[in-house]
């Protein structure tokens, strides 16, 4: 029996541990090893329960945990040996795309989402000079921009000033993408952030704020055109009070309708540069992902616009669970050795006599009659401790107390009564 729970523990293989247990328990057994293979047992369910869960979602902490449980106790399996592999061996961006494709299978799309903007952010960290708003594909350049205005003494001056803000309205929109008959509704839609940023004066500024926003609802073709002359706008800005109201219309914006493609990382990367909160990119990451809203921010909601963006950021962001998490018992350092605070008690000095005479332990004679028959050939006794009136255990060939049934002792009244003790 000794042998067969020592190989099982030292292996910490599942089958073998239910096994030396199932045997143990069917033979009334419960040394200290018999203890530590059941607690190894309950422990290596655990880390194989939580594997499987974890093997279905692929969730990083997760899988961590598991990993971190299993190499704790020696145990290992081709599930545990993949969480490894996956978290510890596999390049980081590749890492995630599994992890994206994990999340699509199961139909996690807010995990998803989460993901794909993590592996963005990678490549923003060290590519980030890539998408500055001057390298947008659809913007044109500076010298083509300022050579469509006719009849200027300034055009080295337009070149210079195509992405920094002005209290001039422009000549022509900012972008190519911009269909030629939209171009007029680009310019006028410039000079509605002009006067809702107040550098122009006019009377309906939120008005004039709201149909931005209504423009870029209704009209897709004109939605990045709307972003680059906002940013413009945005950028060298000498008014404080201008790029407040400025930040208001871009959230506005973004809390509405997505840039194209191909414009999205270049406004992300603006947005991480100079945004006042990173809530507008959590809600760009909303919009770009789940489209454009049914209906469009007005100007009764300007005055709300962090709120809404931070309503927006936590549509998708990851709920924190209530409570522990399932596997919070597998952080938890495991103590292989049972606690034997129990039995920490002294056993009485026993006097080593046999015979019934003065001085000789009291003997319990209850069990001692019952199992007569084969009890002379084994060592062990049980007596009463005078002191406490609780029974405990001497063994006449060694000379051994101890206050727990040896494993002899009980596999033989095990055997002998044909049940458990």
């Amino acid at each position: 029996m000794e042998s067969l729970l020592e190989e099982a523990k030292a292996n910490v293989n599942l089958q073998q541990l239910e096994f030396a247990v199932a045997q143990a328990d069917d033979r009334g057994y419960e040394t200290n090893l018999c203890k530590e293979c059941k607690k190894l047992l309950e422990r290596v369910r655990r880390i194989e329960e939580e594997a499987q869960v974890a093997n279905y979602s692929l969730e990083e902490k997760h899988m961590d945990v598991v990993l971190r449980a299993a190499e704790e106790v020696g145990y290992y399996t081709d599930v545990v040996g993949q969480f490894r592999t996956l978290l510890y061996n596999t390049p980081k961006t590749d890492i995630l795309k599994i992890l994206i494709q994990r999340c699509v299978e199961i139909g996690d799309q807010a995990r998803a989402i989460r993901i794909t903007i993590r592996m963005k952010d990678m490549i923003f960290e060290g590519q980030s000079a890539m998408f500055v708003l001057r390298n947008f594909g659809q913007l044109k350049s500076a010298e083509e921009w300022a050579g469509e205005k006719f009849l200027t003494l300034s055009r080295d001056k337009l070149v210079e000033s195509q992405l920094m803000w002005t209290k001039d309205k422009i000549h022509t929109p900012l972008t190519s993408s911009v269909p030629k008959d939209r171009a007029k509704d680009a310019i006028t839609l410039f000079s509605c952030i002009l006067s809702f940023m107040g550098d122009e004066k006019k009377e309906d500024a939120d008005g004039d704020g709201e149909r931005i926003v209504k423009g870029g609802f209704n009209i897709p073709e004109i939605r990045d055109e709307i972003y680059t002359q906002i940013a413009k706008q945005l950028t060298s800005n000498p008014s404080q009070e201008s790029l407040n109201r400025g930040w208001t219309l871009m959230g506005a914006c973004i809390a509405t309708f997505p840039p194209t493609d191909s414009m999205q990382n270049f406004l992300e990367v603006f947005l991480k540069t100079r945004a006042p909160s990173k809530n507008y990119v959590g809600a760009l990451h909303n919009i770009c992902y789940n489209g454009p809203r049914s209906t469009f921010i007005n100007r009764s909601q300007f005055p709300y616009i962090a709120q809404i963006l931070q309503e927006r950021m936590d549509e998708y962001a990851e709920k924190l669970p209530e409570g522990l998490p399932r596997y919070a018992d597998l952080e938890q350092r495991f103590e292989p050795y049972v606690d034997e605070a129990d039995f920490q008690r002294v056993a009485p000095n026993p006097v080593k006599q046999t015979a019934k005479g003065k001085g000789a332990p009291k003997e319990n004679l209850s069990n001692t009659q019952k199992m007569k028959s084969f009890m002379k050939a084994n060592p062990w006794k049980e007596y009463l401790d005078d002191g406490t009136g609780l029974p405990y255990y001497y063994n006449e060939s060694s000379g051994e107390s101890t206050w727990e049934m040896p494993a002899e002792l009980k596999y033989a009244l095990t055997t002998a009564t044909g049940g458990r003790v």
